[in-house]
């Protein structure tokens, strides 16, 4: 004979949108001067949950080039807080502190200019976070 016992168990989600802060990029950046050669700009964010880290589904980017137009064919930048897992422009060195962070290469020939970067993140349910907007001169 066994016994068993049934419980409720109350799950509360504040369904709070995600908030991200401490945007770590520079404002200026030199172009290469050779063919051949890359430029790296890596970008890092902190991004936060009221209802926990697990609860952030995804932390974008979007990118103007200085003619206006958007970068990457209008489709936005992951960024990544996996310890580097994911690869490919990937460099976030401590997996599931908060900090999102991507790598991206600029290659020769890149424009020169004012370049628009619009940083969000997004919970699992699609809210929004606040908007960061940052802009960085290619030279």
């Amino acid at each position: 004979m066994s016994n068993s016992m049934l419980l409720s168990v109350l799950v509360v989600r504040s369904d709070r949108p995600p908030v991200i802060s401490d945007l770590t990029a520079p404002d200026t950046v030199t172009a290469p001067q050779n063919p051949g050669q890359v430029a790296l700009l890596q970008l890092s964010i902190h991004a936060s949950d009221p209802d926990g880290l697990q609860d952030i589904a995804k932390v974008i980017f979007y990118s103007y080039k200085p003619d206006g137009t958007a970068a990457n064919n209008g489709l936005p930048f992951s960024m990544y807080d996996d310890g580097g897992a994911s690869g490919d422009g990937d460099t976030d060195p401590v997996a599931g502190d908060g900090v999102y962070t991507l790598t991206i290469q600029l290659p020769y020939g890149t424009q020169t200019g004012r370049y628009k970067f619009v940083f969000q993140a997004f919970d699992r349910v699609g809210e929004g976070s606040n908007i960061i907007t940052h802009y960085i001169t290619v030279q």
